[in-house]
């Protein structure tokens, strides 16, 4: 008999609270398995039934209906015709570029966050290592900036468009409810701890990131921070805001002060002459936002993958790998990507340069 038609039949299949969770998870286990591709409801019913579950198509479309509220706030769910998909959100922007090293992406993003926020986990050191750059005399350290940052109550950061800067954006706003509570005096560096209260931070964002922007909207704390926006010429294969009308917002910015500035790059690469190195980006105007955010912060951070420390085609540089430029790199080890010399190298480089690198060195595996 269809348990839909038999007036018993809620009654018989009202499970207990954890075969709930068991039916919930292997179905979210066989879309995040399938993701991006459609999903028939009869497809899931026979993996359930597989898995010794049998449920009605009413009690899986309850089902469904729960994952939709619950899922992280990237991802959607979508139904049409019957069938069902699970995909990023931004996926239509960035071309499916999201999928290229997700898991080392998050890895990044956590890293850069629980650093520059100062979160204090002391097992975050097993996950990465902060190398500081030799900085010349009259400079100021990233190991100063950050234990100046420990004392605000606020941090003002700009971020900007990419998949790389936009994993530090979504980790940023799951890291817990807001304000954060982070740590007063946590030695980024050695074993050390001179901890000695903690405090209450209030992240404030400005992005040109119309994906990031669409997710903060969706988020549930999107109420408890201060987000700004910019527009301007809009990049619809990026999502991205750039040119002048956004140089003229970016300008206004200045005037309530940017503390850090995350930024992303198309690739590394010698420039002139001298074999002076770089970060470009594959668009002018892009490279003038990216310039100009590192400009306007006190803190002045990039990220990519080691993917990019080989020669890339880019053309439209933005900075060098200067002190005077720059504080603070972050990258992965390059072992899950065959790039480990590279990234020996690079940060010889950047020691040289005074420019301090924070390298990911556990890239765990990314789970929904």
């Amino acid at each position: 008999m269809n348990p839909d038609s038999d007036p018993t039949g809620p009654t018989k299949e009202r499970a207990s609270r954890a075969e709930m969770e068991k039916r919930r998870a292997l179905v979210r286990a066989y879309l995040e398995k399938e993701r991006g591709t459609d999903v028939s409801f009869a497809a899931l019913i026979d993996h359930l039934e597989k898995n010794g579950m049998v449920v009605s198509e009413r009690t899986l479309h309850g089902i469904v209906r729960e994952l939709q509220v619950s899922l992280p706030s990237e991802f959607a769910l979508t139904i049409d015709r019957g069938f069902l998909q699970l995909k990023y959100k931004s996926e239509s922007v960035f071309k499916g570029r999201l999928e290229k090293d997700p898991d080392i992406k998050w890895a990044l993003a956590r890293a850069a966050w629980y650093y520059l926020a100062g979160l204090g986990d002391p097992l975050m050191k097993e996950e990465a290592e902060l190398k500081p750059g030799n900085v010349p005399a009259g400079s100021t350290g990233i190991l100063d900036k950050l234990r100046a940052l420990d004392e605000k109550a606020d941090m003002r950061l700009i971020l900007d468009t990419g998949t790389t800067v936009g994993a530090f954006g979504s980790y940023m706003l799951k890291a817990g409810g807001f304000p954060l509570v982070t740590q007063v005096g946590w030695e980024r560096v050695g074993d050390r701890s001179t901890t000695s209260h903690t405090r209450f931070l209030l992240p404030r964002i400005v992005t040109n990131s119309q994906p990031f922007a669409q997710e903060v909207y969706e988020s549930s704390p999107r109420r408890l921070f201060e987000f700004v926006q910019l527009g301007g010429m809009l990049r619809p294969k990026h999502g991205s805001y750039c040119g002048p009308e956004t140089m003229a917002a970016l300008k206004a910015c200045e005037t309530s002060g940017i503390d850090v500035a995350v930024v992303g790059t198309t690739g590394y690469q010698l420039y002139g002459p001298k074999g002076t190195k770089g970060f470009a980006c594959d668009n002018y105007f892009e490279s003038v936002w990216k310039a100009g955010c590192l400009k306007t912060a006190w803190v002045r951070c990039l990220m990519l993958s080691s993917t990019k420390l080989t020669q890339c085609n880019a053309r439209n540089l933005f900075v060098p790998l200067s002190i005077h430029e720059l504080d603070l790199v972050i990258l992965d080890d390059g072992k899950t990507t065959d790039r480990a010399e590279d990234v020996e190298r690079f940060c010889e480089r950047a020691y040289d340069a005074g420019v301090s690198v924070l390298r990911v060195t556990k890239i765990p595996q990314r789970q929904l």
